[in-house]
């Protein structure tokens, strides 16, 4: 994604380097590992390849009160849209506790 100087966006798309940083993360994890995604807000639905072909376990990101996923990947979908504008994320003996909460 990049930004002009008035903070405005001019590509809304992920460049390369990025989807190689997350393609390198996302290949790195060990077996029975899941990964968590934060963003800003996937525009071009670029994050389904990723969610198709590795261990997800949920999508982070806000912007909008629409979900920037593909049907296919509701559960995956941890979008912040108000009153619950942010995630608390707990890491248990079980795994990842996601709780939502409101600044309103």
């Amino acid at each position: 994604m990049a930004y002009n100087d008035d903070h405005e966006i001019i590509n809304p798309a992920m460049d390369p380097s990025q989807h190689a940083w997350l393609r390198g993360e996302l290949a790195s994890l060990k077996a029975g590992q899941r990964a968590v995604i934060f963003c800003h807000y996937d525009y071009k639905r670029e994050l389904s390849h990723y969610l198709r072909q590795y261990p997800i376990f949920k999508v982070l990101y806000g912007h909008s009160n629409k979900s920037c996923l593909e049907p296919e990947f509701a559960e995956l979908d941890g979008g912040l849209w108000p009153p619950e504008d942010c995630q608390l994320l707990k890491l248990t003996p079980k795994g990842l506790d996601l709780g939502r909460c409101s600044l309103v």
